[in-house]
């Protein structure tokens, strides 16, 4: 690009040990600043030709070792950021004006000719700027936009941005403002009959946040109107789309179900139109709460789109569908469709359906398969979605590593994008991975800086959400004034929410509000105020129905209140009802619900049983929770003692001290260490176990526990 002459060369794939060489050297030159890893990146990948583009400092800034390995392995994404690179050039060599230009050209997909490129461009801003001729003949120059002469069996010279130059534009998105002004210009041209400007329309507006389009609702609702008022159905269907992008939380359900009512009444309508407006409403009526209309409405859309033979559309709305054989129904389409992006889409959704029936394997494959279509296709959006919850999956299956590495480039792409509400989940979701990791600084890291992007952008919903993360945080860590007030802070704005949502103003937090809850009656629990932690889990009981993972949290809360009240066979029963959901749900609740099983035998005496579950806990936390697994070995390490194993006991706790103090967990140390002293007292080892009494008792002073906790009840036995 840039340039008048090009010589083409054909060169062969470099081998193994000179492209090892080549590579090394390349990382030596000072001014690339690369890691020395770079060369054994390249011995890894077997002189794969593409690693010695690695060498680019644009592409390894920041990035270690195993995770240059994984990108170069997904050749298409290698490509793509090839290409971004050579892109970045061109545009700091072309003029100011020109990038403008591209950018506001890109909003038209496919071919256009010079009258739908004039009535998109605005450079009034830069009055050396030639007339769209010129602006077009300067973009052709630069290889940036290219000419199509004679499309749709015309004579008149026509234009069309390559794909791989509009995937760069919507990936980097440097000016939302001028962007969002083409937008409402293409919003102009698609009401005058301009199909690829409509065409723009139904794909871009996927590609902003909520927050971006707010401002643009009162212009979509205008520009709807109008085509509404001239029987302009596609135009109509394509901008009621658009303000589905922008209905959760910014536009009220009244105002966009009258949008939708509007254009389901056109006179005349086709079945391509009323597909469409069908699949809108549908979505409408899912964010009112309308579910058995947001059904009807899925249906005739479906309906309506096999009537009109739109296959991309029957196999959207088959994957919206709850059933896996519906939605394996649309894959089947998407894959005779040769469509690598649809494929992309529904696999994901397949994938969650089959995690919702527990089916780990399946759903694994399907994400990994997702999450490199929707990449190739540079659907970021959907590929970090995809990397989220292959992530969770890998937990899931023992795979943590794996899981933080997944979560990781998800939390990256959205940030690039913007995406604050996005980006703010995906931080709380990795934030507890790390915790889990037994890495609170890490995760601290994480969630603050949450807190203030969700903060700047007035989202009071998230910020709540990343106060209660910090509170379970500040929990492990034993800053338990910290956790009550981070944890009050997030109960004040979830209740406040939640009621007004009774109201009917607004959108009910209840799951939120009732996992706060479940722990800041935790952190009651520790400092030993069990009679207000049961109030609070009550209520968090009540509002947890019917949600799965939150009611299971809310329930194992109950059942340790209850083992620490005494009442054990309460808390039996409980525990005993949990296991086929523990079973079921995500992350270490099975574990869990174990651990606190051998509790209880531990307590009453039945060392086999004891012995059996907190094998199993220690089983299925290791890897998955840090902090629990070392409570369960502690639990365990009693039992062991019990039946006479004590050398093997002081192992067990040896490994659960040794991650507890690296971890920084301190009110769990404190209970290992009163567990072991009671060990080293009973073998006549009184100034070992006087010495692990004394930093239990400096954790305790440290937490600001009462007599009554946990904690300190746990010093007075092995005292």
């Amino acid at each position: 690009p840039g340039l008048r002459v090009a010589r083409r060369l054909v060169l062969e794939p470099l081998g193994a040990a000179v492209g090892a060489e080549l590579l090394a050297l390349r990382a030596s030159d000072p001014s690339l600043a690369l890691d020395p890893d770079a060369a054994e990146l390249a011995v890894r990948l077997r002189g794969l030709p593409g690693a010695i583009g690695l060498a680019g400092r644009a592409l390894t800034r920041g990035a270690s070792l195993e995770t240059l390995c994984a990108r170069v392995k997904e050749r298409l994404s290698l490509r793509r950021d090839g290409l971004v690179v050579m892109l970045e050039v061109v545009r700091e060599l072309s003029p100011e004006w020109a990038s403008v230009a591209l950018r506001q050209l890109a909003v038209i997909e496919g071919p256009f000719g010079t009258a739908t490129a004039a009535a998109v461009l605005d450079l009034s801003a830069w009055p050396e700027a030639p007339f769209s001729t010129g602006v077009l003949a300067e973009l052709c120059d630069s290889g940036l936009v290219e000419e199509a002469v004679g499309d749709h069996g015309s004579d008149q010279m026509r234009y069309r941005v390559p794909t791989h130059v509009r995937v760069w534009i919507l990936a980097s998105r440097p000016s939302l403002d001028l962007e969002l002004s083409a937008l409402r210009r293409a919003m102009h041209v698609a009401q005058l009959g301009a199909d690829p400007a409509i065409g723009a329309i139904e794909r871009r507006v996927d590609g902003y946040g909520p927050a971006d389009l707010e401002e643009e609702v009162p212009d979509l609702l205008l520009a709807l109107t109008g085509a509404v008022e001239r029987g302009q159905q596609r135009a109509a269907s394509s901008l009621l789309s658009a303000l589905v992008a922008v209905l959760h939380d910014r536009m009220p359900v009244s105002t966009a179900m009258s949008a939708a009512s509007a254009v389901l009444g056109m006179p005349d309508a086709s079945p391509a139109h009323l597909a469409l407006a069908h699949r809108a409403a549908a979505e409408i009526c899912a964010v009112a709460g309308m579910s058995t209309e947001a059904i009807r409405h899925r249906e005739r859309a479906l309906v309506f789109s096999v009537r009109c033979g739109d296959r991309r559309s029957e196999a959207l709305l088959r994957a919206a569908s709850s059933a896996i054989g519906n939605i394996q129904h649309g894959l089947r389409i998407a894959e005779a469709m040769g469509d690598p992006h649809l494929s992309g889409r529904v696999r994901l959704r397949l994938a969650e359906a089959l995690l919702a029936e527990g089916q780990l394997e399946q759903a694994h494959e399907h994400l990994g398969v997702a999450v490199e279509r929707l990449g190739a296709a540079s659907d970021r959006a959907g590929e970090a979605r995809a990397r989220r919850l292959l992530g969770r999956v890998m937990i899931e299956l023992h795979d943590a590593q794996g899981g933080l590495t997944q979560l990781t480039m998800a939390l990256a792409t959205l940030r690039a994008l913007r995406e604050v509400e996005a980006a703010a989940d995906g931080c709380v979701e990795l934030a507890a991975l790390l915790l889990d990791l037994g890495r609170p600084e890490d995760a601290r890291t994480l969630l603050d800086q949450a807190l203030g992007d969700v903060r700047a952008a007035g989202d009071a919903i998230r910020e709540a959400t990343v106060a209660s993360a910090l509170g379970e945080l500040e929990l492990w860590t034993g800053v338990l004034d910290g956790a009550l007030q981070h944890l009050d802070d997030a109960e004040r704005v979830q209740r406040r929410l939640t009621e007004a949502a009774a109201r009917g103003r607004g959108e009910s937090d209840g799951d939120a509000l009732a996992l706060t809850l479940v722990r800041l009656a935790a952190v009651h629990l520790e400092l030993g105020r069990a009679r207000d932690a049961r109030p609070i889990l009550e209520e968090a009981l009540q509002l947890a129905t019917g949600h799965g993972t939150t009611l299971v949290d809310a329930k194992l809360g109950l059942a340790a209140l209850e083992l620490y009240e005494g009442s054990h066979d309460d808390a039996t029963a409980r525990l005993l009802g949990l296991l086929p959901a523990a079973r079921r749900s995500a992350g270490s609740r099975l574990g869990r619900v174990m651990t606190l099983l051998g509790r209880r035998s531990v307590r009453e005496g039945e060392p086999d049983s004891a012995l059996e579950r907190l094998q199993t806990a220690v089983q299925e936390l290791s890897g998955r929770s840090e902090g629990w697994a070392s409570l369960a070995r502690v639990e365990l390490a009693r039992v062991l003692d019990a039946n006479g194993a004590q050398t093997q006991a002081e192992e067990v706790l040896q490994r659960a001290i040794e991650d507890l103090r690296s971890a920084g967990f301190a009110p769990a140390l404190g209970h290992a260490l009163c567990a072991r002293a009671r060990l080293r007292r009973l073998a006549d080892r009184t100034e070992e176990a006087a010495a692990d009494l004394d930093e239990a008792r400096a954790i305790a002073k440290a937490c600001g526990v009462r007599v009554r906790s946990p904690l300190q009840r746990a010093i007075d036995a092995a005292t």
